[in-house]
């Protein structure tokens, strides 16, 4: 079996896992993402995921650490994919572990290794040049960029969950 791109497989199947967490929110964004990534542009897809990558990396390394590691990613592409593949996508599954329950983490473990299985069998068989002849060369940017978008709506909703919690605790100490 030919394995096509070796050091991106263990990053393929971790945005998944938003799936098992709110599936039409992620469904629709990565409808949303792919119609805007059809008809835009490419230098418009290329700063679209350059800038959505600065600010998603900056969760786990700070801003201004992001820019500079993207920078050396323009140059050294390579790098990009070790650090997606051994760092990003470990601390993806270290936070889905810490931040929700065991039963939801195996559910989003076992949707991001199918996904990574059928990701992989799709590209063995090339359907990525099947779904290039039809969205164009950067049709992979729209499921990145639906993941990011995705992510961040997750954790300002699990935010705006432990405000409204902590409102609630907040009147009940004031009645008391």
């Amino acid at each position: 079996m030919n394995i096509k791109y070796p050091l991106l497989l263990p990053t393929i199947g971790h945005g998944s896992t938003d799936l098992i967490l709110n599936p039409p929110v992620t469904l629709l964004t990565h409808l949303f993402c792919l119609s805007i990534v059809k008809f835009i542009p490419e230098l418009q897809k290329k700063i679209l995921l350059l800038t959505s990558s600065i600010y998603h990396i900056s969760k786990d390394i700070k801003l201004i650490p992001s820019f500079f590691l993207h920078s050396i990613w323009l140059k050294y592409p390579i790098c990009s994919k070790l650090y997606l593949s051994f760092y990003h996508t470990p601390l993806h599954y270290k936070n889905c572990y810490k931040y929700n329950n065991k039963k939801i983490f195996k559910y989003q473990v076992s949707i991001a290794f199918l996904t990574t299985i059928f990701i992989q069998y799709s590209l063995n068989n090339n359907y990525d040049k099947y779904i290039e002849n039809k969205l164009g060369t950067y049709w992979w940017i729209a499921p990145v960029i639906a993941h990011i978008f995705v992510n961040e709506y997750l954790k300002l909703q699990k935010h705006l969950i432990k405000e409204q919690n902590l409102a609630k605790l907040l009147k009940v100490i004031v009645k008391v």
